[in-house]
């Protein structure tokens, strides 16, 4: 039987009251929650110019490919990275064994400033994240794929 987590209305609530109070303390552009598999959980940002949900995909990618590299020098994984560009930067830490957090900014803010704000509401992100964790369906009836359903619908 198929297991699928389910982002109830009052899930997304938690997570969200959480990423725009990051948003609003660190004066960062946008957060995203993503799970390990590359699918965006959730996003909070002051603006949007980009695909979240391809980004989120790419983001993943580059943090698994990351512990390959730690494992090659003797890590289990990074637990956090740091991208720095002409515009815009990216800290990507792991909040729990299953979920990334991506945070973008710009020169409005300092890394520490997001390092430490991310640290402050860790915890409060980690209980959202653990009753998400927790509304798993054992439902055959619940099936994201749509691709056999939307060729027969007429």
């Amino acid at each position: 039987m198929e297991h699928d987590v389910i982002l109830s209305r009052e899930d997304a609530r938690r997570l969200n009251v959480v990423l725009t109070r990051l948003v609003d303390k660190a004066r960062i552009d946008c957060v995203l929650l993503i799970n390990k598999s590359g699918r965006l959980i959730t996003s909070q940002s002051e603006t949007s110019d980009f695909d979240r949900t391809a980004l989120a995909a790419l983001i993943a990618g580059a943090f698994a490919s990351t512990t390959a590299v730690a494992n090659m020098i003797g890590e289990n994984e990074f637990t956090a990275l740091y991208h720095q560009g002409k515009k815009r930067n990216t800290h990507i830490c792991l909040v729990d064994d299953s979920t990334i957090l991506t945070v973008l900014f710009d020169k409005r803010t300092t890394l520490d400033k997001v390092r430490h704000f991310i640290k402050e509401y860790n915890p409060d992100l980690r209980k959202a994240l653990k009753k998400f964790y927790g509304n798993v369906q054992s439902d055959p009836n619940v099936n994201i794929d749509i691709g056999e359903a939307a060729r027969t619908v007429r």
